[in-house]
């Protein structure tokens, strides 16, 4: 069995439970409550207002979440569901735990390594937003994917992390016109979305790709 910390929308009662309850994705059992052992930025993003836990220890606060044993089969369930590794990162990180009467599992260790899914590659200003120590989706108005077919043309995904391996790349120290590379776009009225959020996302992303495949 492998022992997960889930904090945002797989908890009990909130919108994405039923994934951990669905037997025929896998097993899971309820541990109890947890809190991290280390501060982590949870921050409530996008128009959907998505819980993302930042990978930046020692930031934010303590998190507090549950524990689920999970077989092999539901940790892969997880894993699609989070879009592990390509959206999130699952990784090993320090929770305690913390008194709970509705644990399926009794266990007399108090602190321990387990599996969490966190978000790399962040875009700065997600670590702007203000953290928030439990979340709760009746409090931050979270869309649930059914709900968000009502808001077309927008990837939350590019709004909030660096979806392309040349993130990892230096950016250039001077820029220069030598080369046989097209600027993508020269200003944000280039573009034909009719949101100006649209608009200014899309030119960040290119002009960002531009300026680091060009050095």
């Amino acid at each position: 069995m492998h022992r997960v910390f889930v904090y945002g929308t797989l908890k009990s009662g909130e919108p994405n439970n039923n994934v951990l309850q669905d037997r025929t994705r896998g097993t899971a059992l309820l541990v109890g409550k947890a809190k991290t052992c280390l501060e982590y930025p949870l921050v409530i993003g996008t128009r959907y207002n998505i819980p993302f836990l930042l990978d930046a220890p020692g930031k934010g606060k303590r998190v507090i979440g549950e524990l689920y044993d999970v077989d092999k089969k539901m940790l892969n369930t997880l894993d699609e569901f989070e879009d592990h590794p390509s959206w999130y990162t699952r990784s090993k990180i320090h929770v305690e735990r913390m008194p709970d009467h509705e644990s399926q599992i009794p266990s007399a260790v108090m602190k321990e390594e387990v599996c969490g899914y966190l978000l790399q590659q962040y875009k700065p200003y997600m670590f702007e937003r203000a953290a928030v120590e439990e979340y709760r989706s009746r409090s931050s108005d979270y869309l649930s994917k059914e709900d968000r077919a009502s808001i077309e043309d927008y990837n939350f995904k590019a709004e909030t992390k660096y979806m392309d391996k040349t993130a990892d790349r230096p950016c250039l120290t001077e820029y220069s016109t030598a080369g046989n590379h097209e600027r993508p776009y020269d200003k944000v009225g280039d573009l034909g979305h009719e949101s100006v959020e649209q608009n200014l996302i899309e030119f960040w992303e290119a002009n960002r790709r531009y300026v680091l495949l060009t050095e």
